[in-house]
């Protein structure tokens, strides 16, 4: 195999999950993290759902984060209800997208998502804390990463795996417009509250009380407002009377508050990057596609991505045969993967767009966005993937 290695900057979800990929298939990599420690990262959950799970199972990870559940089981249905509370319908989409899949739809606290995935990892070496990246330059055409505390890295390729205040991504494109908000929202996790039964997404409505509101006007990246934690609590405090449900027994979002565990009112970030490489640059994630945090789709997006990356990186290890690559080996085949990606990336993020598509359009619409996923072609398919009653296929679905 040719002497390879991939820069890959940011140590989140996609740029652990590519640095696993990479380690399957014999490749070079460096993770470059900007935090002084793996799992530091702002957010308060993250939902992972089929298609990400069967790439995390086939790496040999996904058994490990079933036990870490935030609640105490998987997402089954997704419950909506009027203003007052009132149960309106049901939707089991999620119930039956696991029948289908083999696999659970459900929610897991990020840093422990971070720590797992870092811990697979075998060579710890490989993943550097403290290197936040500040500019990316050429060296006799290999790409030579430097960070905010003077040192230098290089590579055949670096990967952008940073989020959407990307410094891959600026080296690439000085973008204003690439993200949005138009809304923001609080978000947050909470001890179990009587009457919100374990397993349901609740959906309530109402305009005025809502968790997600409007913002003036919209906003593009730079300028689009942060808060502080003084400025969520204000927020929630005015929302504490708001009904989620009415049933036999009556749930408000002050009983949730009440059992606060970590929370965050933030821009609701939307956006979809018609390019990704340049040269011998390409990003993945949030950098690239940004999707609404309720829509839950996030995680799949990015986790296929870099998978179908590491997959494009694996065609041309193989390819070079052990001889070294050209410029114009390693720029093409970044290109082919961003035109074999684009499309359902592109698609899953219009999805998710607005925060209610994914419960849209009957309960057979989570299955359809999820069979068509992306998954590391050379690795084992996991048993579990095909003992469901609707396999996965790339040629179906969305």
């Amino acid at each position: 195999m040719a002497d390879f290695r991939v820069i890959i900057v940011g140590g989140g979800i996609g740029g652990l999950t590519l640095a696993n990929c990479l380690q399957h298939a014999n490749i070079d990599f460096v993770v470059l993290e900007g935090r002084k420690k793996i799992g530091l990262h702002f957010g308060s959950g993250v939902g992972i759902d089929p298609p990400a799970a069967r790439i995390l199972d086939q790496l040999g990870i996904f058994s490990d984060l079933e036990s870490q559940f935030c609640g105490t089981a998987p997402t089954k249905a997704a419950v909506f209800r009027n203003i007052n509370g009132k149960f309106l319908f049901e939707s089991n989409g999620y119930a039956l997208a696991e029948a289908r899949t083999g696999y659970h739809c459900a929610f897991y606290r990020r840093p422990e998502v971070l720590q797992t995935l870092h811990k697979y990892i075998k060579d710890k070496n490989k993943v550097l804390v403290n290197k936040r990246v500040c500019e990316i330059e050429y060296q006799y055409g290999k790409p030579i990463v430097l960070c905010e505390d003077g040192s230098k890295d290089s590579g055949d390729i670096v990967v952008g795996c940073d989020g959407v205040h990307s410094a891959a991504r600026k080296e690439m494109w000085r973008l204003t417009d690439f993200l949005t908000a138009n809304y923001r929202g609080l978000y947050a996790i909470s001890g179990p509250v009587e009457g919100l039964e374990t397993g349901n997404i609740q959906i309530v409505a109402g305009r005025d009380e809502a968790l997600v509101e409007k913002l003036d006007k919209e906003y593009y990246l730079p300028n689009i407002p942060r808060y502080t934690e003084e400025d969520a609590r204000l927020f929630a405090e005015s929302k504490l009377e708001k009904i989620l449900v009415s049933d036999t027994v009556q749930a408000r979002f002050g009983d949730l508050w009440k059992k606060l565990r970590v929370s965050a009112l933030v821009s609701v970030e939307e956006g979809d990057l018609k390019v990704w490489t340049s040269g011998k640059l390409v990003c993945s994630g949030d950098s690239v596609h940004k999707v609404t945090p309720e829509s839950g789709i996030g995680t799949t997006i990015v986790t296929e991505s870099v998978a179908s990356l590491a997959n494009h990186l694996k065609s041309l290890m193989d390819y070079s045969a052990g001889k070294s690559l050209t410029s114009a080996n390693i720029e093409d085949c970044l290109k082919l993967f961003e035109a074999h990606r684009h499309q359902r990336a592109s698609d899953l993020t219009r999805f998710g767009k607005g925060g209610l598509a994914p419960y849209s359009g009957g309960e057979s619409t989570q299955t359809e966005k999820y069979i068509a996923a992306e998954h590391v072609e050379y690795l084992p398919i996991p048993p579990r993937s095909v003992a469901g009653t609707m396999a996965f296929n790339q040629t179906q679905g969305y």
